[in-house]
């Protein structure tokens, strides 16, 4: 530089290097905002996905081993297949009074579905008598498999079974599996917690 101010190079050569250096700031700062954006994106799946197995855990925990009135033999009201699950749970309803309410639990179109409603007393099937509720716990999954631990019968073969039907007593434990697009979920594995020989 002389006395006379900057050269026209030395002007485009500063300029050259701001503009590298925008470059490069405007780069990393789109490489972090992309990067919380992520976290943020895994971090409500992954809140979602707790708050799933969360309900899941609290209404399976609730199943109650009453019998079907009027049978030869006691029979449960208590339906589980390998994708499905039906029993009655003892839970408040909407207007804040507690009452026997058939749950059903399973993939349906709109993804992972809890519905509720109240039971018929009396009834000898899981009959819903009122309006049934719906929630989707988790819209976008893919695959729902349940599998029940222990012996349908007095004196029974104990192991994983993919149905409870027909049986005198709770399963000891049941095995939740859930894919949804993040991926699988570890095997959940809930205990009713009154899954004693049935009242």
């Amino acid at each position: 530089m002389n006395e006379r101010g900057f050269t026209l190079l030395e002007t485009l050569v500063a300029i050259a290097l701001l503009g590298l250096v925008t470059l490069v700031l405007g780069a990393a700062i789109d490489f972090a905002v992309s990067g919380r954006r992520a976290a943020e994106t895994a971090a409500d799946s992954s809140e979602r996905l707790r708050l799933a197995q969360q309900v899941l855990r609290q209404r399976i925990e609730l199943a109650l081993p009453l019998t079907a009135p009027g049978a030869v033999r006691p029979i449960l009201l208590f339906e589980g297949s390998a994708s499905r699950l039906r029993f009655l749970a003892d839970i408040r309803r909407p207007g804040g009074e507690r009452g026997l309410n058939i749950l059903d639990i399973g993939l349906g179109d709109d993804g992972l579905v809890i519905a509720r409603a109240p039971w018929q007393p009396g009834s000898a099937s899981l009959q819903a008598a009122g309006q049934i509720e719906r929630s989707v716990l988790l819209s976008d999954a893919t695959s729902f498999r349940l599998a029940y631990y222990g012996s349908a019968t007095e004196g029974g073969a104990v192991g994983w079974q993919r149905d409870w039907r027909d049986a005198e007593r709770l399963p000891a434990m049941i095995r939740v599996e859930l894919a949804w697009p993040g991926g699988d979920w570890p095997p959940l594995m809930i205990a009713p917690a009154l899954s004693a020989v049935p009242r």
